[in-house]
């Protein structure tokens, strides 16, 4: 009768243990660059992705001159005619799912944009 209580405690185990590994085990996303800031030239045209073990989102707000081409666990950023209020610190996440704890996952980039350059006389 004991033998009949270990066969049932390691199964629950097993599946406690595959249970853990699945919620957290998720790794952080990643910005393909190897770079950690970009400076862009104004009226320039710049993209970036992101990707992640499940589905990834570039955080709001964004500016208007941004678009995001979402993917099959990738997303990517594109600024078209950069601004100097496109300086900013893009934040990639996961998307959270409804009735789901928020994840502290996140990776980030930095995109700086001059801004014109004043006249001397």
């Amino acid at each position: 009768m004991s033998m009949d209580g270990l066969k049932t405690w390691v199964v629950f185990g097993g599946f406690l243990v595959v249970l853990v590994s699945v919620t957290s085990g998720l790794s952080p996303p990643t910005i393909v660059s190897n770079e950690e800031e970009f400076i862009l030239r104004p009226s320039s045209v710049f993209n970036i992705s992101c990707t992640g073990k499940r589905n990834v989102v570039w955080a709001e707000p964004l500016p208007t001159n941004t678009f995001v081409i979402p993917g099959y666990y990738t997303a990517t950023l594109f600024i078209f005619n950069a601004t100097v209020e496109n300086t900013n610190y893009y934040m990639c996440t996961y998307e959270s799912l409804e009735g789901e704890p928020e994840e502290d996952n996140e990776a980030g980039i930095y995109v700086f944009v001059p801004g014109e350059q004043p006249f001397f006389f």
